[in-house]
């Protein structure tokens, strides 16, 4: 089981570092602090000019030098929804020295578990999908399918 999240988290490593290198034109190198020190901003977070002004000014004026941003959230939603803009904020980040760390909800999905319920983590005592206490399905680590699909 250790074996299938490191081999994960590798490829969403990959994934990010794919989608900086296709969404900024000469994609600039981020340099990996020493020492992370970061704070989280949603997509929609990230998407807000006047929302990110503030947190890079904070960055700037403080130890904080990363921010950990949805690429994919909770919801499903995906960066291409919660922050179209993508490579004008990493330049920003480039521009002020804050490394970007890609934030990806791989199993917690509504939107693949309602459409692919033969993806979900299945209940051994019904044979279905398995649904938490908000009526969401989980989706099953050891389908290399489900891997497929946050990779995209």
């Amino acid at each position: 089981m250790e074996k299938v999240y490191i081999r994960l988290f590798m490829a969403m490593i990959l994934v990010w570092t794919i989608l900086i290198t296709s969404v900024v034109n000469a994609a600039p190198m981020f340099v990996e602090p020493a020492h992370v020190r970061g704070v989280y901003l949603s997509g929609w977070t990230a998407s807000s000019t006047k929302s990110l002004d503030r947190l890079i000014k904070l960055a700037n004026t403080t130890e904080i030098n990363s921010f950990v941003i949805d690429v994919k959230d909770g919801s499903g939603l995906t960066y291409k929804t919660m922050t179209p803009n993508l490579a004008k904020v990493l330049q920003r980040l480039h521009d002020n020295n804050i490394y970007p760390i890609a934030r990806i909800v791989v199993f917690y999905d509504p939107i693949l578990a309602k459409n692919r319920p033969d993806l979900a983590v299945i209940d051994t005592r019904t044979g279905k999908a398995f649904k938490d206490g908000r009526g969401v399905g989980w989706m099953n680590p050891h389908k290399k399918e489900v891997w497929d699909y946050n990779l995209q």
